[in-house]
């Protein structure tokens, strides 16, 4: 059994040795700005917003986006593990969330040998590159002793970086799947000029009639409910798939999509082609297939769109409004309309004033 004596020794040595490695690692380094932390892109100088480009390269699963442009505007695609289309909100918030990383505290003396924060053979590398021409790498090394705090280095600099190994966590572990695009459809209600739904050989077309006001075109000439068109609106602004399920299909018979179940199409302010979104069929677990004509992918959504999609005439016209009928200029207040009802007396009938003559009388018996 171990000295009575001897424990105290023991502790005191330990407690001794994680002072020591506090002072070894924090100590002698300084803070990124006196008074407080910084976030990771005003240590390394960049702006988020300029982030053209994102590498995750691990040995396994490296993820690079790109951002580029076309007729819509701003559009991210995947490059690793495989080309297609990334969702770029997704890509926007995951830049802007590594960017805002706060940087607790930056090492600067006797960073020569990196083995004792795992910088020597980083696990994975993180590449930012911005418009103005710039790329920013930095090496992910290893955790402190407590697992809380994780090591950053920046590529083409000695100093080493500290942050929260949280930070990082989620950036880590993304899979090339969380960042695709499974967008069906998309666009901002204010900018819809028009839209039309096809279902079962018929179109109905809707336009807009004022800020807030929409009107039906086709096939009747209406005056459309807001409250529908609004519903419908929500349901497709910002339709996306729960899961991709096939990338680029040749034949799209087997998702219901060669004859598709309902067909949306969204005409917004300053494009001349519309956004389409095509439906199919349902799958195993009733969710329904369903593709927009910008991406190549098949996808699931949720069913419910599609009660929206296959709306009838009557469910987004608006009713006409009950005429009544006028009463004589020189009428009472409380006389019945100028047109009998129908359980009234004809005008030339008989009536208790004037019984039926007796040449048309019922004979006696």
């Amino acid at each position: 059994m171990m000295n009575k004596q001897v424990m105290p020794t023991i502790v005191g040595a330990v407690i001794l040795a994680l002072l020591g490695g506090y002072v070894y690692f924090f100590e002698r380094g300084k803070a990124p700005e006196e008074g407080g932390a910084r976030p990771l892109s005003r240590v390394l100088g960049y702006n988020a917003n300029r982030v053209w480009k994102l590498q995750i390269d691990r040995k396994e699963d490296p993820i690079w986006i790109m951002r580029q442009k076309d007729r819509r505007g701003q559009t991210w695609r995947m490059e690793k593990p495989l080309k297609a289309l990334a969702d770029g909100e997704e890509a926007t918030r995951m830049i802007a969330e590594l960017s805002d990383t706060v940087v607790e505290r930056v090492l600067t003396e006797n960073t020569q040998d990196l083995k004792p924060f795992g910088l020597d053979q980083p696990d994975w590398e993180l590449t930012l590159a911005t418009d103005d021409g710039k790329t920013h790498t930095l090496l992910v090394g290893g955790k402190d002793p407590g697992g809380s705090l994780l090591y950053l280095k920046p590529k083409e600099r000695a100093d080493i970086l500290v942050v929260s190994s949280y930070s990082m966590d989620g950036l880590q572990m993304k899979q090339a799947d969380d960042l695709r695009d499974k967008s069906v459809i998309g666009f901002k209600k204010e900018d819809v000029q028009r839209f039309e739904l096809t279902a079962e050989g018929q179109t109905i077309r809707v336009e807009r009639a004022g800020a807030d006001a929409w009107k039906i075109t086709a096939p009747v000439a209406a005056k459309a409910k807001k409250e529908k068109v609004n519903s419908i609106l929500m349901s497709f602004e910002r339709l996306k798939g729960t899961k991709i399920v096939a990338d680029n299909p040749k034949d799209l018979k087997p998702y219901g999509l060669d004859k598709p179940s309902a067909t949306v199409a969204v005409w917004v302010k300053g494009e001349k082609e519309p956004r389409v979104a095509l439906l199919g069929s349902k799958d195993s677990s009733g969710d329904l297939y369903a593709k927009g004509a910008h991406n190549p992918a098949v996808v699931t959504v949720y069913s419910y769109v599609l009660n929206d999609a296959q709306s009838k005439v009557e469910d987004i016209k608006e009713p006409e409004p009950v005429k009544e009928e006028k009463k004589p200029a020189n009428a009472p207040a409380n006389a019945p309309a100028a047109k009998p009802a129908a359980n009234e007396p004809a005008a030339n009938g008989p009536t208790i004033d004037k019984p039926i003559p007796n040449s048309e009388a019922p004979a006696k018996e």
